[in-house]
């Protein structure tokens, strides 16, 4: 990754920083968010682990359940965009200091979910075959384009628009965008092992047949926090970086909600 001069200031500690605020401050109102949004992907996959269970004695996975393995695939990216969407909504409303509401995150989520879903699908896929190519060329095509959901929502240029202003954006921040996304990893990691941690001693405590639903309920509410907090992240990641390349105030970001 090439590291060209950049224009203004980008700093991994205010942007971890404001990531923890916003998120912390909102975390039951985006939890219940991404529970919602990423329920159709959850149960989802917890038929297609079902059925592998059930089929663990077959020679070979059958036809019904590859193709239940890639609808959640295509599920996820789906979802995932949506809910990025609806958390960077939100994510700019509270750093304007408004109210967050959950029915207006999902709203504007949904107004843009033909562009989320282009973006979601073309970035997986850029994203698989960059990883396939040694793991280094997928982490450059991460960071060159982390932002291209923030810049659909704010901007709403179009798909491939929104990776070309996303690349223009990371260009020489990249090192530091890098960064932030991993730091901020190592939090979501640390946050979701103390919840793991808590749903064992739950589940030991409950016993039989209600720690097998505890464990499944525990691990749901623990992917809709870490997709939650990466958006949120992403989010907070698009806001430095228009700051320190053009300026750009919250105000004039939030006000194209307006």
């Amino acid at each position: 990754m090439s590291e060209d001069r950049a224009v203004g200031t980008y700093r991994i500690g205010r942007v971890l920083s404001k990531t923890l605020k916003v998120f912390f401050g909102n975390i039951i109102a985006f939890t219940i968010l991404a529970l919602i949004v990423m329920s159709p992907q959850h149960i989802l996959t917890y038929f297609t682990v079902q059925g592998s269970a059930d089929g663990m004695a077959a020679p070979q996975i059958s036809d019904t359940h590859l193709i239940m393995m890639l609808l959640g695939v295509l599920l996820s990216l789906i979802l995932g965009g949506l809910l990025s969407a609806a958390v960077t909504y939100g994510t700019y409303q509270n750093l304007g200091n408004r109210r967050v509401s959950i029915g207006d995150c999902i709203g504007n989520g949904l107004k843009l979910l033909p562009l989320v879903i282009g973006i979601s699908v073309l970035f997986g896929l850029m994203l698989s075959m960059g990883m396939l190519l040694l793991v280094i060329p997928g982490i450059i095509v991460l960071v060159m384009f982390l932002v291209c959901v923030p810049v659909a929502v704010v901007e709403r240029p179009g798909v491939f628009a929104s990776f070309r202003r996303s690349r223009e954006l990371t260009k020489g921040l990249r090192w530091r965008v890098l960064g932030s996304y991993l730091v901020g990893m190592v939090i979501m990691v640390g946050l979701s092992m103390v919840i793991g941690l808590v749903s064992v001693l739950l589940a030991a405590a409950l016993g039989g047949e209600f720690s097998t639903l505890a464990a499944v309920l525990v691990e749901y509410v623990i992917n809709s926090i870490a997709y939650a907090f990466l958006a949120v992240l992403v989010a907070v990641i698009y806001h430095e970086l228009r700051v320190a390349k053009e300026g750009a105030s919250v105000d004039e970001i939030a006000a194209v909600f307006d």
